[in-house]
């Protein structure tokens, strides 16, 4: 254990093997508390980026769902046995991007075009039509939420 920089009178160490460099320390810290980080972040060849992925059992007939994303990114969606539509999503952020797929075989969602059934208006979906759009068994969904509009905007559907 170093004492280095533990208390006010201390002084950091040098870079060096055996110690991280600030901008290392920032991007290690940004990575475990969240945060902004200023400047790029490059992948290497052989690294991997991984989503919180969150397993939604709440979807599975016919009705209207909000679907509640919580710290997730990849959100799959269970057995799904009616005409089941997603009029929202909670937890919006500027720039929040969410992936949803529908797992099951049997099964189909849609997505609703600004519908007054969801209630808070912050949590609605507008899609690239204006238009509801169905997403197939085996399909996905992938939106963004822009807080000007403050909305969930569809990127892209894939049935």
């Amino acid at each position: 254990l170093q004492a280095h920089g533990i208390d006010a009178a201390a002084s950091s160490p040098s870079p060096s093997s055996s110690y991280y460099t600030t901008t290392q320390t920032d991007a290690n810290f940004l990575a475990s508390a969240g945060g902004t980080m200023a400047g790029d972040l490059t992948l290497s060849n052989a690294s991997k980026l991984f989503v919180k992925r969150l397993d939604d059992t709440a979807i599975t007939g016919a009705g209207n769902y909000t679907l509640d994303p919580g710290a997730g990114t990849f959100i799959k969606l269970g057995t799904v046995s009616g005409a089941a539509v997603v009029v929202g999503i909670s937890g919006g952020t500027d720039g929040r991007v969410v992936l949803v797929y529908v797992s099951d075989g049997g099964g189909a969602i849609t997505v609703a075009h600004d519908s007054s059934t969801e209630t808070t208006a912050a949590n609605r979906i507008y899609t690239t039509t204006g238009a509801d759009v169905a997403v197939t068994a085996r399909g996905t969904a992938m939106l963004i939420y822009d807080a000007a509009a403050s909305r969930w905007v569809v990127i892209n559907i894939s049935p």
